[in-house]
Parts: C-alpha cells; structure tokens; sequence
C-alpha cells in the first residue's frame, strides 16, 4: 500500500490506489493527474475529504 507524503507527487501504473496513511481529524485535499501511453496529461481533478475523530462507542448495559 501506499503511503502519500503532503506536496510530493506519487506515480503508478496501476488504476487503484489503495493508501495506508493513518490522516488527523480534518480537510484533506487530493489530486489526480493522468498521463497515457503518448504522455498527455489530463487535467488535474480534485477532491476535498474530511475526516472524522474517532467517536468513543458505549458499551450495552452501560449508561443512561
């Protein structure tokens, strides 16, 4: 699995990527660009995720 590095572009070959970073609490912005056979690339696209903190769960029987 990949690990991605803030402002430092990553390269494969393979369509999927799957990510092992652990992210904070937060926005979070990622960028892909394509480049095929021929080296065209295409425009850049983008997405904004947000992360969650962890909520703690209640165990049953236990609370109100």
């Amino acid at each position: 699995m990949a690990i991605l590095i803030p402002g430092r572009p990553y390269t494969q070959a393979q369509p999927r990527l799957m990510v092992e970073n652990k992210l904070k609490p937060g926005l979070h912005r990622f960028r892909l660009t394509v480049t095929d056979e021929s080296g065209n690339e295409s425009a850049p696209d983008e997405i904004v995720m947000r992360v969650r903190a962890k909520v703690a769960r209640r165990e049953k029987g236990r609370g109100r």
